[in-house]
This record gives structure tokens, sequence and C-alpha cells, in this order.
């Protein structure tokens, strides 16, 4: 945390932060920068490209077979318990599920 290790006096309070804002159009992502003025183009570019880096890497993770398979998250509607998940998935064999 650069707060914790930089003097106050040194960090303004109200820093221009550039967020993503993003929606989900069909099969793709929206991602809209807000920023101010302060903040040049070059250092938002730098921004969203390592964001899309970030987010291409955890698509592949997400992919991998080490990402481990389904989790509660990926049900919401469901409002089930990790523990119960893996229980109901444990009674089918997903090994052929791909084919």
């Amino acid at each position: 945390n650069l707060r914790s290790r930089t003097p106050r006096k040194l960090i303004p309070d109200r820093l221009p932060r550039p967020a993503p804002a993003g929606s989900r159009r069909g099969d793709r992502l929206h991602l809209l920068w807000r920023t101010t003025a302060e903040v040049a183009k070059e250092t938002l570019d730098g921004l969203a490209d390592d964001f899309l880096d970030a987010l291409r890497a955890l698509i592949r993770h997400c992919e991998s077979p080490e990402a481990g398979g389904f989790s509660a998250a990926d049900f919401p509607l469901a409002q089930v318990e990790e523990d119960d998940l893996e229980s109901a998935f444990a009674e089918f064999d997903f090994e052929d599920f791909d084919e």
C-alpha cells in the first residue's frame, strides 16, 4: 500500500483515479474509462493495456484445468453453498464432458 509507506503530506487526499466502468453486451465486454484531465492519455492507455493483460491472464487461468472446475459463484441464482455444490457434482463424472 503506497499510503502506508509514504509520508501523508506527500500524497494528496484526492488523486485523480482512472477507473473502468463495464457492461456485457452479448458475448462482448465493453469498458469505459472515466478519469480527469490531469491524467495523461499515455498513462490511461498504459493502464488500459495492463488491465486487458490482467483480464486475459484471468481468462486463461479460468479456462485451464488447474482452475479446478465450478464454484458456488458460478451459480449465483442457485444460492448454494460450496460444500453442497461439491457434493452434488461428486455424483457426476465430468471426464468426458467436453467430448
